[in-house]
């Protein structure tokens, strides 16, 4: 059977190439040695470890998920074995200082790999600030103001790449959206558009709308996981979204961690922004509710 995912090497290539001069990167010391010599290499080995390797597996995560077991998490099959041959092949390690054992190479190098591993398997990730924006955090910012008022804006970003999505051949035409901080926001707006999914799902996203929907307005499921200690989404915003959805008269569950605050999934929150802070017991069950549900989604038991 032919493998469904080819990386397109000569846009990576072209991508590669235009980072590197817009950003200087080749002035830097050893840069234009790696650029010149070593990225080609890197990118063919790393198109055929995303082809060969990874993207076979995403079928398999379809049918057989991971769970939990009585000794931890168990994995579909062969992406242990995938892992140890990622590790045994140098992947981990690209960007990583040597000092701790990586290699050292430039991160415009471990991006355009990462890209690959990404493509390889059908969790579509949608870019929904536009160019030139994403990395840019004031840039960011201003744009979630911006879209955070505007559903049609919202749902105008994300429907091409639910299109895309579909259009997919490892895509059977069922689908989730899952989101995070303001991608959960946006899952949750477009849940509010009427969206036909097979479920939706928001984690610390904002629960708060300025565009109150009509009864029967959302079709999809809904998993909303939350802080109870998040500043930025409060719990009266809780019982407001509550409120929303028994109006609407929503399929939807809500789970909120006590103690957990704002981002408690992201693991290099140590309270730089006031509110944000990883949790790792919430982040670990946040992930098993995730999980929990999907697999109850798409066995129709939801």
């Amino acid at each position: 059977m032919a493998n469904p995912y080819q990386a397109p090497l000569a846009l990576v290539r072209l991508a590669l190439n235009q980072a590197a001069e817009v950003s200087g990167a080749r002035s830097l010391p050893g840069y234009d040695e790696v650029l010149s010599d070593l990225a080609e290499p890197i990118l063919e080995n790393a198109s055929r470890f995303a082809g060969d390797v990874l993207s076979p597996l995403n079928p398999v995560g379809d049918r057989t998920p991971s769970r939990c077991g009585t000794n931890g998490v168990v994995t579909p099959p062969g992406f242990v074995e995938a892992y140890r041959r990622f590790c045994a092949d140098g992947w981990v390690s690209l960007a990583a200082a040597p000092e701790h054992g990586g290699q050292g190479l430039p991160t415009l190098i471990s991006a355009a790999v990462t890209e690959m591993w990404g493509g390889a398997n059908l969790a579509f990730a949608c870019d929904m600030y536009g160019d030139a924006v994403r990395g840019n955090r004031e840039r960011v910012m201003g744009e979630i103001s911006r879209l955070r008022g505007d559903r049609d804006q919202i749902v105008a970003r994300a429907t091409p790449a639910i299109d895309r999505l579909l259009s997919q051949p490892q895509c059977d035409g069922r689908f989730a959206v899952v989101g995070y901080c303001f991608g959960g926001l946006v899952a949750l707006e477009l849940a509010r558009s009427d969206l036909e999914a097979a479920a939706v799902i928001s984690v610390h996203g904002t629960l708060t709308t300025t565009q109150p929907i009509e009864p029967g307005a959302i079709r999809a499921p809904l998993l909303v996981l939350q802080g109870g200690a998040d500043p930025h989404c409060t719990l009266n915003d809780a019982f407001a979204f509550a409120a929303e959805m028994k109006t609407a008269g929503a399929d939807w569950e809500m789970v909120i961690y006590g103690t957990a605050q704002h981002g408690f999934t992201h693991a290099d929150a140590a309270g730089q922004m006031p509110g944000v802070r990883y949790d790792a017991d919430a982040d670990e069950r946040s992930f098993i509710a995730i999980g929990a549900f999907l697999e109850r989604v798409f066995a129709g038991r939801v």
